[in-house]
């Protein structure tokens, strides 16, 4: 009866290292996944806020051929004025 409990316990060790293995894999996989899903979320907030820069410099060309939008990008920026005009600076205390 001993040589039938050995064969027993070396199947049951068997199985338990055969079964630990296969757990401790599907962990790993489990956390590489973890990993790609975190890569993916941060790759889709990139291209969100990519798409709307895209967006605001689409605008911005767009504003470009535009007399209005230059003119006063030149008065806001560069103070420019027309002639005869009186320039006006505020002056912050």
């Amino acid at each position: 009866m001993s040589a039938q409990r050995r064969k027993v316990s070396l199947f049951g060790v068997i199985f338990f290292v055969v079964a630990g293995y296969f757990l401790y894999a599907i962990a790993c996989k489990q956390v590489e996944i973890a990993q790609v899903r975190q890569e993916a979320r941060e790759v889709e907030a990139r291209l969100q806020k990519t798409t709307e820069e895209n967006k605001n410099l689409l605008t911005e060309k767009k504003n470009l051929n535009s007399f209005d939008y230059i003119e006063k990008i030149a008065r806001e920026q560069f103070g420019m004025v027309k002639p005869g005009e009186i320039p006006y600076v505020h002056e912050e205390k």
